[in-house]
């Protein structure tokens, strides 16, 4: 069982890199990519990280985490459908009452 306390930071983790599914994009670029989207976005809104960087880090905080998805290298399309549906399945199983102690 995962504790509640990490579901739930996974579960944030899940929204930032779902939001908009700007994670797909996220996972089409490469890292410079994304950190000269981050530059640009810096200097049009003033704002250090962008969403994309963001969904970045999330990405690499859900790799690491016990999420369940393929870390295999598959396409970004797949990776990004499975991970989507992993954390549909997480906050589903989360928000479950019966599947919680009272």
């Amino acid at each position: 069982m995962i504790p509640s306390k990490t579901v739930i930071d996974m579960l944030g983790q899940c929204d930032i890199f779902t939001r908009n599914n700007i994670g797909y994009r996220a996972l089409s670029l490469s890292v410079s990519e994304i950190l000269k989207a981050n530059e640009d976005y810096e200097r049009r809104t003033g704002q250090r990280i962008s969403p994309l960087f963001d969904a970045n880090d999330a990405w690499e905080r859900l790799y690491d985490s016990d999420l369940r998805f393929d870390r295999r290298g598959l396409p970004p399309a797949e990776q990004y459908a499975q991970i989507k549906r992993s954390c549909a399945e997480l906050r589903r199983d989360f928000n479950d009452d019966t599947k919680w102690r009272r």
